[in-house]
C-alpha cells in the first residue's frame, strides 16, 4: 500500500456529531426530519493536503467499506500521465456508502463526474499552489515516500531534484502537465473546490463551508433542501478542526505550511515553472498576477549581484 493511500487513524465520528448532523429536510409544502447519511469523495491533486482534509471528513464519515478507501486514475502512483482504465476507478469510487467516504487522486473525466453525480457523492476537490506541489513533491521522493525510482532523484540532489519534479523525467510528467488532467474539476459547478491555503489561513470559514456543502449536496440529491441549526453547525466544526490538528497521524505530512517555494526556488526552477504554467494557471488561480514572480532566493541573489556591481562602480570611481 503506498503513503498516499493509507487512510489515517482518527478519531471516527460519534454518535453525538453524525445524529447532530442530521438536519431538518424541507420539501415543499412539509417540514420534517429525514435522517440522511452522506457520501464523500475526496478528490486532490497528489500533495495538496489530501491526509489533512481526510482528517476532517473522517469527522462525519467512516471509510467506504473496502481494504483501503482509494481509487485513483494514473499509473506509477499517480505521477505520471498515463491513465488507468476508467472501468477500474469507477468500480473503486462505486464503494461509496451513505455514511462513507473514499479519497484519490482522480484525474478530471466527464463520464467519473457523471458518475459520482450519480452514486449521489459530495465531492470535495483539493488544490494547491503548484509550486509548493512541486516542492512538497520532490521531498516526498527524495524522503524514500511512494514514487518507484527514488533512487533516480536522491542520486542527483535537491535542486536538480526539483528541476526534474518541475520538468518532467523520463515517463513521470512535469506538475503543470499533470495539472492539466485535474483542472477540469474546477468547472463542475456542483463540485466544493478547497484551495488548501485558504484551509490554513481561513480554517474554521472553510470548514463551515464544507459542511454547509456536503449536508447541502447530500439533501438535494434525495430532492430536499437542509438547513443547520448554529449551534450543530459549531459543534461539528470544532470536531472538524480538532480532529485535523492530528498531524502526527497523517502518512505523508511533512511542514504542511503554504510558500515554501519562495526559498527553494532558484532562477533555473522559476524559468523552467514559468515555461512549463503554458496555460498560466498561476494567474487564473489566484496565485498571482502576472508572469514576472520571482521567489525571495532568487530575488535576494539579484540584490546581493546589484549591490556587488554598485561596490565595483563606486571603486572604479574612486581609483
Amino acid at each position: 500500500m503506498s503513503e498516499e493511500e493509507k487512510t489515517t487513524q482518527l478519531e471516527l465520528p460519534s454518535d453525538d456529531i453524525t445524529e447532530r448532523l442530521r438536519p431538518e429536510m424541507l420539501q415543499i409544502g412539509e417540514s420534517r426530519e429525514v435522517i440522511v447519511d452522506p457520501r464523500v469523495f475526496i478528490c486532490s491533486f497528489p500533495k495538496s493536503g489530501t491526509h489533512f482534509v481526510e482528517q476532517i471528513v473522517q469527522t462525519i464519515c467512516q471509510p467506504m467499506p473496502t481494504e483501503r478507501p482509494w481509487a485513483g486514475t494514473f499509473q506509477g502512483h499517480s505521477w505520471t500521465t498515463e491513465w488507468i482504465h476508467i472501468r477500474k476507478t469507477l468500480r473503486r469510487i462505486g464503494f461509496i456508502r451513505d455514511g462513507t467516504y473514499a479519497k484519490g487522486h482522480v484525474g478530471y473525466q466527464k463520464e467519473t463526474a457523471n458518475f459520482l453525480w450519480g452514486n449521489g457523492a459530495a465531492v470535495l476537490f483539493v488544490y494547491r499552489d503548484p509550486r509548493d506541489v512541486a516542492v512538497s513533491q520532490t521531498h516526498h521522493i527524495l524522503n524514500g515516500k511512494t514514487h518507484g525510482h527514488n533512487e533516480i532523484y536522491q542520486d542527483i540532489g535537491f535542486d536538480a531534484a526539483l528541476l526534474a519534479v518541475i520538468k518532467g523525467l523520463d515517463v513521470y510528467a512535469g506538475v503543470m502537465e499533470r495539472w492539466e488532467h485535474y483542472a477540469g474539476w474546477l468547472e463542475e459547478d456542483w463540485v466544493l473546490s478547497v484551495k488548501y491555503e485558504d484551509l490554513l489561513n481561513n480554517k474554521r470559514e472553510v470548514l463551515s463551508d464544507i459542511v454547509r456543502y456536503i449536508v447541502g449536496h447530500s439533501a438535494n440529491v434525495r430532492g430536499y433542501q437542509a438547513t443547520i441549526e448554529e449551534d450543530i453547525l459549531e459543534s461539528v466544526i470544532d470536531a472538524m478542526d480538532r480532529n485535523s490538528s492530528r498531524t502526527d497521524l497523517s502518512p505523508t505530512y511533512r511542514e504542511g505550511k503554504s510558500g515554501g517555494w519562495k526559498t527553494a526556488f532558484k532562477k533555473a526552477h522559476s524559468l523552467a515553472f514559468k515555461q512549463s504554467d503554458v496555460n498560466d494557471w498561476l494567474i487564473k488561480l489566484g496565485y498571482e498576477t502576472d508572469k514576472d514572480w520571482k521567489s525571495d532566493t532568487e530575488a535576494a541573489r539579484e540584490l546581493e549581484v546589484a549591490e556587488l556591481k554598485e561596490k565595483e562602480r563606486v571603486e572604479a570611481i574612486e581609483a
